[in-house]
């Protein structure tokens, strides 16, 4: 909520609706730090069918369509049966408030102190993604009281129905308030993977990518591969398609592809102007190939690949998204050379001192084996060995215009760019 629009107060005799959702936080003016308060719900067990309307606005048709819906009975509900019953009218994707961390100043948000949007947990037909503060994954069951967002695809009632209700021990445990959460037990028809960031920074976030039968490696739409809720927050982990297009929370791959030879693109963003500590964890794994296989993540921009079965690993990065540093392989092999490609982004030109000049390449794996110059008449003034990724040639005879920088990398990959001399 960006301007405070986006809540209704529901104040005084307001009756809470079976099947509609609601948010509660304690009144800051009276709020004792450390202290538990009881809120008390009163009225008789819902039972039979219920209903709840759902919008849709076409007009916003590049957002999620946002609603806010609640389990109205006394009991755990089934994702995936409610998933079946409102297919029509919804995409098949849930997002329940986990409450991970203390509302903050640096949060982004409309208040004096903002919750984080990362401390949402997301289940889809596929997958289930925690918040990335612990191990849990969240379960496919919605507990007795607890509100749930989903994107609507079109405007109707929803439905509950008595079928969806789930009996037994331990079924109605984890309601997400606290971290305190119980694991699931899974069924191992689909592979999945998660995988955990987490900062000094106080930044975390979990993804979950699932590889099933009903999936592609293509974008499948929202409910198998469902986009991160991001508003901004500090720092965030997803992963993407083979074109490096997505920004998934959960992402369904197509189970068929999953052999060795299969590469998982991760994405990182930190938005904040420091260099910080980060962490990436597999923290879990379901399904034969992916118990019984070593996960490795590669880090295209040190060269490294290392066995993410054994230990996390540990790295350091400024701020900025980075679609291309990091991915999962399932073979302990590094690209060669030739295989790396880089883009023009990836190299930098700086004026330093005393007419030197700086290219420097950010893919270290790569080295800068030739820099040729040319004025904007096209001749050439500068041909320039090189054989690191960093390289600084001094330039002072060049003076203040306009020239093309051709810039051959060690794999032969040729990089061209346009930089004016002060």
């Amino acid at each position: 909520d960006d301007d405070a629009n986006a809540w209704t107060s529901a104040t005084g005799s307001f009756p809470m609706t079976p099947g509609r959702g609601f948010a509660a936080t304690h009144n800051n003016m009276f709020f004792t730090p450390g202290t538990q308060y009881d809120y008390n719900f009163e009225g008789a067990y819902n039972t039979g069918d219920i209903t709840s309307p759902v919008f849709y606005n076409s007009i916003n048709d590049i957002n999620l369509h946002w609603n806010l819906l609640g389990n109205p009975y006394a009991s755990a509900i089934d994702i995936d049966l409610f998933f079946a019953e409102n297919t029509a009218l919804i995409y098949e994707a849930i997002y329940m408030w986990s409450q991970a961390s203390p509302p903050l100043g640096s949060n982004p948000g409309n208040e004096v102190l903002n919750f984080n949007q990362n401390d949402y947990v997301t289940v889809n037909t596929v997958g289930e993604a925690g918040n990335g503060i612990t191990a849990t994954v969240p379960e496919r069951r919605v507990p007795s009281g607890q509100s749930f967002f989903i994107p609507s695809r079109a405007t109707g009632d929803i439905r509950y129905t008595n079928s969806m209700r789930v009996s037994g021990n331990n079924v109605n445990d984890q309601f997400f308030r606290t971290t305190n959460q119980d694991q699931q037990t899974p069924s191992t028809s689909i592979e999945k993977l998660w995988i955990n960031l987490n900062s000094n920074a106080g930044i975390y976030s979990q993804i979950c990518v699932a590889y099933a039968d009903v999936a592609t490696n293509d974008d499948d739409g929202k409910s198998i591969d469902t986009p991160r809720n991001y508003a901004g927050n500090a720092g965030v982990l997803y992963s993407l398609d083979e074109q490096g297009e997505g920004f998934y929370v959960i992402q369904g791959k197509a189970k068929s592809g999953l052999d060795e030879d299969e590469v998982l693109k991760l994405g990182f963003g930190a938005y904040i102007s420091t260099n910080e500590t980060y962490t990436l964890e597999a923290i879990k794994t379901q399904g034969d190939f992916l118990t019984t296989n070593s996960i490795y993540l590669r880090d295209n921009y040190l060269g490294i690949v290392h066995d993410l079965s054994s230990s996390f690993y540990t790295f350091q990065s400024d701020g900025g998204t980075f679609d291309d540093r990091f991915e999962i392989v399932f073979t302990n092999n590094l690209l060669s050379t030739e295989d790396i490609l880089t883009n023009d982004n990836d190299l930098s030109i700086i004026e330093l001192n005393d007419g030197n000049v700086q290219f420097t390449l950010k893919n270290s794996i790569l080295n800068i084996s030739k820099v040729d110059i040319y004025n904007i008449q096209g001749q050439l003034i500068y041909s320039l060995d090189g054989e690191s990724s960093t390289e600084i040639y001094n330039l002072s005879n060049l003076k203040s215009s306009i020239y093309i920088a051709k810039i051959t990398l060690s794999n032969n990959q040729l990089i061209t760019k346009k930089s004016i001399k002060k």
